[in-house]
């Protein structure tokens, strides 16, 4: 059927066996990338299509092949397939670079890279097209039979393959220079922060290093390829025949072009490879759990506790048992939402979701709803109001601020419940109304966690029983920042009018009576409920200018659930806002925290066993780190977080910068000294901004 046998020479073997070679390697990615089970990405999803248009080049290429001597016009058919195949997966895997380098753009990446892909693309059509017209030169030239058309049509095939392999060099080596010097951004960078900051830096150029090996092996196969091919057909053209050992290094060097290609972007695509957390030494201790336990209980409010008598250790053990009762659930938090934002909440009508903070619901709304009613005497913690006296017992412990919006306080339970990263879309749904608001409901409920219980202290502390009468004693000094921050906490942030205190006649208890004050026994709370509900973790709601960092007592309680290795979910706004404190939180030192009392802050840090380790911990817990990295993420997502940190490294030295410019300047004015034209023309800018 194939004609006469043909018996191949030893050369045809060489590339037969090169062939075959790629084929197998091309074959085994490609079913490899299949089989590999990721979450829906469209990156990845794209990525597993362009591998396997790569395998199809490299299948059709070795039938080709093989099949050149006994049916030339199959092995036509089959090479001309290949060819195209290889212009669609040439663009396709061009487009997946695209797509990394368009997450890049903030980051300073913007030399007109889609341009340049575009022509390169045409370029390769048009060689693909114009290799039908390459036979018929060839036999027109062993006749002698070539006229000038044909000298311009063999002048500009070759000009075209010149054209893609000089923007291809062009192309490829912009985009290693870009991330070169993004390279020594985060060098730099690591060498100025610490902790999670500079585990995050020292990832973002690990993966940059990667990204350059991988441009520069691919860059090299296929500039190889081109200009071989440029080198071989010219050899032809002046020659009439080309050397041997060009035609060989041609086949093969063209099929480690195919098989890079596909290695390549399966693994930077994220479906065969996916890149470890960044490295954080962790802290070397033999310590079990319950040691963690015993070691915090020499400080915070477990030490109050085994300084009383025995009667007030028995009053102080029932008060944390009553506090660990009061849990609130979802679709309690969701009714009060909807109460509180369609005004109607009598002593809160103005309330406004974009001002009003949790402090301003708690004196003008918590409290005086869960007063006593009627004539009795005193009030109850909202969440037992809700709960008609029933215990329910909270699976997540809530620490958060009362300056922060109340919006972002219910936004950040209600995505953590949803295991969000962030709270910013749970927040924009909240605002939107009703209807909104009524379809996170079922959503909550179709997953199981309308039920789901939060400890928060706004409505798990009986506010009757504390602050409700009052704002506690005014500092000294009516233009100090602690007054006028007092003074500002007992207004409302929407209307600037004094709350109005509350007349219940409850009995205070704060530090004066340590075993019944309430405030004083969130950690015991905590380590409580953490040793009877299984699976209960700490969740920290952040607020958008990241004050909560500076309040001691929310320190505490994270110092409470590091000790006791409870799991802990730092909710943040969005990845924006985490990106605008940058500096700030990459230099986080908890030292550096506030608190009413000093020795309220003292009693907090020495309940620390490494203060280093904390920071580091802790920042981790911030920026996310660990649970980010804990995913599955493609590719594109992965020079997402590149992209952040790059542009997160170069806004601090830019900062930095000014900075500097801003203190020489101000230096050289101390000294009666002044610039250069030069030197001002420079600096000018940097002191005005």
């Amino acid at each position: 059927a194939f004609g006469q046998p043909h018996f191949p020479t030893s050369a045809e073997l060489r590339d037969c066996a090169s062939h075959s070679v790629a084929t197998v390697f091309v074959t085994t990615t490609a079913v490899c990338c299949i089989a590999r089970r990721t979450t829906a990405s469209s990156y990845a999803y794209d990525a597993v299509w362009t591998v396997v248009c790569i395998w199809l080049v490299t299948l059709f290429r070795s039938v080709s092949h093989y099949a050149r001597h006994h049916s030339p016009n199959f092995a036509a058919f089959t090479y001309g397939t290949a060819m195209n195949l290889e212009v669609v997966a040439f663009v396709w895997d061009a487009l997946l670079m695209l797509r990394r380098l368009d997450v890049w753009r903030p980051a300073g990446i913007g030399f007109g890279a889609k341009r340049l892909v575009s022509v390169m693309g045409i370029c390769f059509q048009c060689k693909v097209l114009m290799s039908a017209l390459y036979r018929d030169l060839l036999k027109r030239k062993e006749h002698a039979a070539w006229n000038p058309g044909d000298v311009f049509t063999w002048y500009m095939y070759l000009g075209i393959c010149m054209m893609f392999t000089v923007i291809w060099i062009v192309y490829i080596s912009q985009v290693i220079v870009v991330f070169a010097e993004f390279v020594i951004l985060l060098s730099r960078e690591a060498r100025c922060v610490h902790g999670a900051a500079r585990a995050e830096t020292l990832w973002a150029r690990r993966m940059l290093s990667y990204e350059i090996i991988a441009c520069m092996a691919v860059g090299t196969t296929v500039t190889l390829k081109w200009a071989t091919y440029v080198f071989y057909k010219w050899q032809i053209y002046t020659s009439g025949a080309a050397l041997e050992a060009f035609h060989e290094f041609s086949h093969v060097d063209h099929e480690i072009d195919l098989f890079g290609t596909a290695i390549c972007t399966a693994m930077l695509s994220g479906i065969l490879w996916q890149p470890a957390e960044p490295h954080v030494d962790e802290i070397s201790t033999s310590k079990t759990h319950g040691e963690n336990m015993r070691r915090y209980d020499r400080g915070g409010s477990i030490g109050t506790q085994l300084s009383l008598t025995g009667n007030g250790r028995a009053v102080w053990q029932n008060k944390v048992e009553e506090l660990a009762g009061r849990g609130v659930r979802l679709h309690a938090l969701l009714d009060f939402w909807e109460t509180l934002a369609g005004g109607n909440v009598e002593a809160m009508p103005h309330f406004d979701p974009l001002r009003s903070t949790t402090n301003d619901v708690v004196r003008q709304a918590i409290i005086p709803i869960s007063r006593n009613e009627g004539t009795a005497i005193g009030g109850r913690a909202l969440a037992a109001v809700w709960s008609k006296g029933e215990n329910v017992f909270a699976t997540h412990m809530v620490t958060h601020t009362w300056s922060s919006l109340f919006l972002h306080l219910i936004a950040g339970i209600i995505a953590d419940a949803f295991g969000a990263q962030y709270y910013m879309e749970v927040a924009d749904i909240l605002l939107r109304g009703p209807e909104d608001i009524s379809k996170l409901r079922t959503a909550l409920r179709e997953r199981g966690l309308l039920e789901e219980a939060y400890w928060v202290c706004a409505f798990s502390v009986n506010q009757h029983a504390g602050i409700c009468a009052g704002f506690g004693q005014a500092p000294v000094g009516h233009e100090s920042p602690e007054h006028l921050q007092w003074d500002a906490n007992r207004r409302d942030t929407v209307t600037q009018e004094l709350f109005r205190v509350c007349d219940c006649g409850e009995s205070k208890f704060f530090n004066d009576q340590p075993e019944r004050c309430e405030i004083n026994k969130f950690d015991a709370m905590m380590q409580h409920l953490c040793s009877s509900v299984q699976g209960f973790t700490h969740v920290v709601v952040v607020d958008a200018a990241f004050a909560l960092f500076s309040r001691a007592w929310c320190i505490a309680e994270i110092v409470c659930s590091s000790e006791c290795d409870m799991p802990k979910r730092i909710m943040v706004h969005s990845a924006e806002m985490l990106d605008q404190h940058y500096d700030i939180l990459s230099t986080i030192d908890v030292r550096e925290c506030r608190a009413a009392r000093v020795e309220d802050k003292d009693m907090i840090l020495e309940s620390i066993r490494d203060v280093e380790m904390f920071n580091t911990q802790l920042q981790l817990a911030i920026f996310g780190t660990k649970g980010l990295f804990s995913r599955w993420i493609d590719g594109q997502d992965r020079a997402a977080m590149i992209g952040r940190i790059v542009v997160r490294a170069r806004s601090c030295r830019c900062k930095a910068s000014v900075s500097s410019s801003v203190s020489t300047r101000l230096s050289s004015v101390r000294h009666n000294t002044y610039p250069t034209s030069e030197e001002s023309s420079d600096t000018g800018d940097s002191v005005a901004s």
